[in-house]
């Protein structure tokens, strides 16, 4: 794989971020296009985690994968209510750039997206926001139900941070248990999802939860868990797994 470490121009947001990318350098075939996956990173990470910490290079390598990771700083993937667009970015605005810059396809069943933690909830609201966009979601020990973390005190951000981020109120579309129940309620077609998460993260109940109320609202999903806690051990494995779904 060839690696590029650098920065692109956002309009949207009005300066330069930063951005990881592989991109297959001696490809099992010559294609004018390949699948992509958008990898996203936890809240006290950043765009070349997966990098450093994980074997995705030698995952993506053997299934001819260009894989883009983006920077968006601590904003949990969201339109903060006091701060940059990141939402926005992540979803429209950075395919548009790297359809542009690389041979990625433009075929939602070739294009996927997945992340660890803060990551794993961006990439469930890109898949449930946008599900036309994606061939497949990937969440791992995501941070799937902040609603609960902030009535019940478990939630790791200040008071300043987080009304930064969402504002007086978590609203629907930032809520990954009120997007499941909209897109029950308007038969919406998903992409395929899969969830992880280690038997003694912390995250685990919560990730339990969503995945009761997906069956009991009909969302066709993978759910699956092992030894492990919120660590790079077990998000290694998670996204060997994610890519040997999506390329059978």
């Amino acid at each position: 794989m060839a690696i590029f470490q650098g920065s692109i121009y956002s309009k949207l947001m009005e300066m330069d971020t930063g951005l990881t990318v592989f991109l297959p350098d001696c490809p099992h075939e010559q294609k004018s296009e390949y699948p992509v996956l958008y990898l996203l990173h936890g809240l006290e990470a950043n765009n070349s985690c997966w990098l450093h910490r994980t074997q995705i290079e030698r995952y993506a390598a053997e299934h001819d994968f260009i894989v883009i990771m983006p920077e968006v700083q601590r904003s949990f993937y969201t339109d903060m209510a006091y701060g940059l667009p990141y939402f926005t970015y992540i979803s429209e605005e950075l395919p548009k750039i790297c359809q542009n810059l690389f041979p990625i396809s433009k075929s939602p069943s070739n294009t996927f997206i997945a992340g660890f933690s803060m990551g794993g909830y961006g990439a469930l609201k890109c898949g449930l926001r946008h599900p036309e966009k994606y061939g497949a979601v990937a969440s791992f020990s995501g941070a799937v139900d902040i609603r609960n973390a902030l009535e019940n005190g478990t939630w790791s951000l200040s008071k300043e941070e987080t009304f930064g981020i969402f504002g007086n109120r978590l609203n629907p579309e930032n809520d990954i248990r009120q997007l499941t129940v909209k897109a029950s309620k308007e038969n919406t077609q998903l992409p395929f999802l899969y969830l992880t998460c280690g038997l003694s993260d912390p995250l685990r109940d919560s990730n339990l939860e969503l995945k009761k109320q997906m069956e009991f609202l009909h969302i066709p999903h993978v759910y699956e868990e092992w030894a492990g806690g919120h660590d790079w051990f077990f998000w290694d494995k998670s996204i060997q797994q994610f890519i040997k779904m999506i390329t059978k």
